[in-house]
């Protein structure tokens, strides 16, 4: 609650101090000039207007503590660390990860090359060569070849029956010699008709690869390979007649030439049924799938030449931005593993413990260039203080250094005490100081409520007051007369009053019923004489 004190700051000049002689009550009193101030005291505590209770959003195990109670820190300075190993490799990950999808976006973005646009067109031409061959039918090449595949398998068959006839039978000593005869001739002429065939391919160099691609089909490679085949069947049949006619008749030859025979019929058999595969063309399936093949190729090289869709850059570029977002969490995970100050100010508290869990409130911080003095001050004298109203404020620690302040706010909401006396919070602003202030402090504060300068002033015990009336006189000296005057008042303190009409600066006042003895003197009274008229005994 207030308890209001008030003073004069004005003197008041000798000429109208208050004169008394002997033991009269009464005295005459000037009227003067002066200021006149009134203010009012209330304690309070001093309290930090920014405080924090800093703990972690993340879970971890505290590695370090780097602050103590009583620490001053700066804004940023690390307080608590904690462990940050699996963080620091979780946001190693998302970077690599990050570096790969950027790497695919850009390989995505990068112009065919000619070598690449060159080997998708050779694979539609050599799709496209396949599907015609098919949908053209068989070939007289391939009629031929397939004819003389079953030519040499007939051939064989013969041979196989011929070497079996002789194991049989046997054979001359001049048989022998003209069949290995023969065997060399035949062994030279599948070695020319091999080399011929060889040189008959067209052959293209591929750059790429390093390699020459031979294309068969032509007339001369499909000529030159009839006749390989039937030079090489010519020299099976050659072969087989020597190991016949060298064999004799044992029963080992005989057995092997019977496999022999049924082996080349079954031979015979897969020509002939090559033969008519060729002679009916191609299947529906076969043509089915070289156009599947066809359209594949097709659609490989006018993807290579359109570039990536707009739907694929959309999704490697989403990849991207996801790959950087996981780099921002394990960026922001990291950071929620430090523990800073938010501001520069004391430590007050230090809960954590080095090996504990980061769990609660870590660190208690005040702002040490935000102290405020917070007043409780009573509903009846709540009206008499404003904003920006001065205050002179004092320690319990330092009584004798007064502080200067000023009203910075009241709270809008009262608070009710348990005893029911309602009050409202005033909050002092205070203006900077090397003191070493601690929050808690209790803090008595002065608040200067009223001030009036250069006014008219006079002692409250001249001042008649009639209560039931409302008004106010003082008894004016007027030569040897005493006249009640009627006077409004201002201000008014423990001892003088404001008198703001009614008097002028000099007016000589009475105080009491009866003129100071010295006056009656002066004017011609005596002692034990009466006053002048008027001045009752």
């Amino acid at each position: 609650m207030l308890v209001a004190a008030v003073g004069c700051a004005g003197a008041t000049p000798e000429s109208a101090a208050t004169a008394a002689v002997g033991e009269s009550e009464s005295e005459i009193v000037a009227v003067f000039v002066g200021d006149l101030s009134a203010s009012a005291s209330a304690s309070g505590r001093l309290q930090a207007q920014k405080t924090a209770d800093l703990s972690f959003t993340t879970q971890g195990r505290v590695a370090e503590i780097l602050v103590a109670v009583g620490d001053e820190v700066t804004a940023g300075q690390v307080l608590v660390q904690l462990d940050t190993a699996d963080l620091q490799r979780n946001l190693l990950n998302a970077q690599q990860a990050l570096l790969i999808q950027e790497s695919n976006l850009a390989d995505l973005l990068i112009p065919p090359t000619a070598a690449a646009i060159a080997l998708q067109e050779a694979n539609v031409a050599n799709a496209q060569a396949r599907l015609d061959a098919l949908l053209a039918g068989p070939s007289a090449a391939d009629v031929a070849t397939a004819e003389a595949n079953v030519r040499q398998a007939q051939a064989s068959l013969n041979g196989a029956g011929s070497r079996l006839a002789q194991t049989n039978s046997g054979g001359s000593e001049a048989d022998l010699l003209a069949a290995e005869q023969a065997l060399v001739t035949a062994q030279d002429a599948a070695r020319l008709a091999e080399e011929r065939h060889r040189s008959s391919f067209d052959c293209t160099y591929v750059a790429e690869s390093d390699t020459w691609d031979c294309v068969g089909g032509s007339a001369r490679e499909e000529a030159a390979r009839v006749q390989l085949l039937q030079a090489q069947a010519d020299l099976a049949q050659a072969q087989e007649r020597v190991d016949s006619l060298r064999a004799g008749g044992n029963t080992s030859s005989i057995a092997s030439n019977q496999a022999s025979v049924a082996s080349a019929q079954a031979n015979l058999d897969a020509a002939q049924a090559r033969l008519a595969k060729v002679l009916a063309g191609p299947s529906a399936a076969e043509i089915a799938t070289a156009e599947a093949n066809l359209a594949t190729a097709q659609a490989n090289l006018a993807d290579l030449l359109a570039g990536p869709s707009e739907a694929e850059r959309v999704r490697q570029e989403v990849a991207v931005a996801q790959a950087e977002l996981n780099v921002q969490t394990a960026e922001r995970n990291l950071a929620k593993a430090t523990l800073t100050a938010p501001f520069a100010g004391l430590v007050t508290a230090v809960n954590a413990t080095p090996g504990g869990q980061a769990t609660g409130t870590m660190i208690q911080l005040v702002a040490a260039d935000s102290y405020e003095v917070v007043l409780d001050v009573d509903e009846v004298d709540i009206g008499q203080i404003s904003p920006s109203q001065p205050v002179l404020v004092t320690l319990e620690a330092w009584p004798e250094v007064e502080l200067t302040a000023e009203v910075a706010s009241i709270a809008p909401q009262a608070s009710q005490s348990s005893a029911g006396i309602v009050s409202y919070e005033v909050f002092l602003a205070l203006e900077p100081t090397e003191l070493p202030l601690l929050v808690g402090m209790t803090a008595n504060a002065q608040l200067q409520t009223a001030e009036r300068l250069n006014t008219l002033l006079v002692p409250n015990r001249a001042i008649n007051a009639d209560r039931e009336a409302g008004t106010y006189s003082v008894t004016l000296v007027v030569g040897e007369q005493m006249v009640e005057t009627a006077v409004t008042i201002g201000l008014q303190d423990e001892n003088f009053t404001e008198i703001t009409s009614g008097l002028q600066e000099g007016d000589q006042l009475l105080i009491g019923n009866d003129l100071p003895s010295f006056f009656g003197e002066q004017n011609g009274g005596g002692p034990g004489g009466g006053g002048p008229p008027g001045f009752g005994g």
